[in-house]
């Protein structure tokens, strides 16, 4: 069986623990009441499991052949035994996101059977969520040790590993989720997801004119940073203006003057970022009723990074686990490094194990090096704090005397 030999020859369960053990001096007891759930055949869920050691986890993997591996939080004792104690609660776990192409399909503008294919042509969309979000939680909130890891199939997930992250409570981590939700006027939604047809109805939208993110710091640097890539990878694809599903259905949001000159121009024009900069003339004339903002809240709907809150606000969240193989494409789930996230593609930089074929070849050589330079990194940065922090507690004591 694929999975046995997967697990006996390749699955990096050292590397794993070393991870999960969080520490230069190695902290045992930190992954021992570290819970790791396991998706058996015929969705078998067992979950509240731990492990004692490498050896341990390793032996586990090989017997029971789980279809996929979660990863959950650090307990207050060891998970195997939650049933043995009175209080069990979580206390600490990576602050986590999740994006997936599956809550991108009314703007993905190219379609595919095949979801791999489907994420390889429309990776643009994850990369840009990617790098925004992997930006702003360094700048915004300081964080230093972020894992990105492809999920297999349709998206990524982001590990944020710093101390201070994976000590934050449920009420933090929802605080910084809701940072980073930016609530689009209701209207561009309504349209987006009832199609076409539906909002043909629906009269012009002030909120549309109104909405504007010259005050606020965080959404203005959004917008420069997305407005480039909206020009290279949406507005030179020729089905964003011709395809009915995407431009055309969002004209009926502004006065009729406008959009018919619009659509006038698309289909007079060649389509290319002239005409895009032609578009913007229109909705840039200098009145007060200027209907600019539908560009604005077009690149944030199109690019933005569209998270799944609950798995960020929850400490006790389970999530895939990097390396595992993804039930349904067999697919590894690699780690990459943000400085590649716009040349990787998951087609060719995820290996797909099968029957035939399990030699994974360098790209699995490669994101085992990725995973351990990430957590080498750590180890270093952790090394230093923990001199620093010593040499700080020596600097007060002679002060004291």
């Amino acid at each position: 069986m694929l999975r046995r030999r997967y697990y006996q020859e390749y699955f990096p369960v050292d590397l794993m623990v070393r991870w999960l053990s969080y520490s230069f001096q190695r902290n045992k007891q930190l992954f021992e009441r570290r819970e790791l759930s396991f998706t058996l055949d015929n969705e078998i869920y067992v979950r509240y499991q731990s492990f004692e050691s490498a050896e341990d986890l390793r032996k586990n993997l090989v017997q029971k052949l789980p279809v996929k591996i979660d990863i959950g939080a650090v307990y207050n004792y060891p998970p195997c035994s939650q049933s043995l104690v009175t209080l069990f609660a979580p206390l600490e776990r990576e602050l986590v996101f999740d994006i997936d192409l599956t809550d991108y399909e009314d703007v993905a503008i190219t379609k595919s059977e095949d979801e791999v294919d489907l994420c390889d042509n429309n990776w643009y969309l994850i990369a840009a969520a990617v790098e925004l979000l992997d930006r702003t939680l360094r700048e915004d909130f300081g964080f230093q040790h972020i894992l990105w890891v492809y999920s297999g199939r349709r998206g990524v997930h982001g590990w944020i590993c710093d101390e201070r992250a994976r000590k934050l409570s449920d009420e933090c981590r929802d605080s910084i989720v809701e940072y980073l939700t930016v609530r689009l006027p209701s209207c561009l939604r309504e349209i987006s997801v009832n199609g076409e047809n539906s909002s043909s109805s629906l009269s012009p939208d002030d909120t549309i004119r109104q909405w504007n993110i010259l005050g606020d710091p965080f959404l203005k640097r959004s917008f420069e940073y997305l407005y480039p890539l909206f020009l290279k990878y949406v507005v030179q694809n020729p089905q964003f203006f011709s395809d009915g599903n995407h431009f055309k259905k969002y004209l009926s949001l502004i006065p009729f003057h406008y959009a018919s000159q619009i659509e006038q121009l698309i289909e007079s024009s060649s389509i290319d970022v002239n005409l895009w900069e032609r578009i913007e003339e229109i909705l840039k004339e200098p009145k007060k009723n200027s209907y600019y903002g539908l560009v604005v809240c077009l690149v944030f709907h199109y690019l933005y990074p569209r998270l799944d809150a609950n798995v960020s606000r929850h400490m006790n969240h389970l999530l895939k686990s990097p390396f595992c193989l993804h039930p349904k494409t067999q697919r590894v789930c690699v780690p990459f490094s943000v400085n590649d996230v716009w040349t990787f593609q998951p087609s060719q930089d995820a290996p797909q194990v099968s029957d035939e074929n399990l030699q994974l070849g360098d790209k699995f050589v490669v994101a085992k090096q990725r995973m351990e330079t990430f957590i080498e990194n750590f180890e270093r940065i952790q090394k230093l704090e923990n001199i620093n922090t010593n040499e700080q507690k020596l600097l007060q004591r002679h002060d004291f005397i």
